[in-house]
């Protein structure tokens, strides 16, 4: 899972960064209900002025997929502070 920048965050920010690993396989038209834990700091950018990682809330991307070459699905998603 491959998450993107906080729009809000008005600080430098990867386009998407890795944001956390489930390995499964699904067969044609099977669905699996899947819980990736994302760390806080991993969707947290530093702030220079106050020395310190800032958590991006707000609305951002998640992708899903094989590898960064290979991502099928985008999720929209929200992250509180």
């Amino acid at each position: 899972m491959y998450a993107g920048p906080a729009p809000d965050l008005p600080l430098d920010q990867p386009v998407r960064v890795p944001a956390g690993y489930r390995r499964l396989t699904l067969r044609a038209g099977e669905e699996r209900r899947v819980t990736v834990r994302v760390e806080p700091r991993t969707l947290s950018s530093w702030d220079p002025e106050v020395h310190d990682w800032v958590l991006g809330t707000g609305p951002r991307g998640e992708w899903i997929g094989a590898s960064s070459r290979d991502l099928r699905l985008l999720l929209n998603a929200r992250v509180g502070g």
